[in-house]
């Protein structure tokens, strides 16, 4: 099981990661809002690309009785601020009214 782990590590997470960080960088470097709102929706499809990919690891690991918790500490505004900020950005230019 950590053969597969770490392969999947170093071949998808590290690179979610990395996409993620890059595109943290541009939503804070653009000016344009056009290209500022493409690269927010770049760091929203990461993440949840990797939050699957943890999600699918974590299941594997839970089936085979060898799943270790990592907490870690964070606020609670502010991970509803960003779910707040990606459903903005999700029913943007719809008719959907929150």
């Amino acid at each position: 099981m950590s053969t597969l782990y770490s392969l999947v590590s170093h071949e998808i997470i590290g690179p979610l990661k990395s996409l993620e960080v890059a595109a943290v960088r541009l939503v804070r470097m653009l000016k344009d809002n056009e290209l500022r709102m493409q690269a927010q929706i770049i760091l929203i499809c990461s993440k949840q690309v990797l939050l699957h990919a943890n999600d699918l690891l974590d299941k594997k690991l839970l089936q085979n009785g060898q799943f270790r918790p990592a907490y870690t500490s964070g606020s609670v505004s502010q991970s509803l601020l960003e779910i707040l900020k990606i459903a903005t950005l999700t029913i943007q230019n719809r008719d959907i009214k929150v």
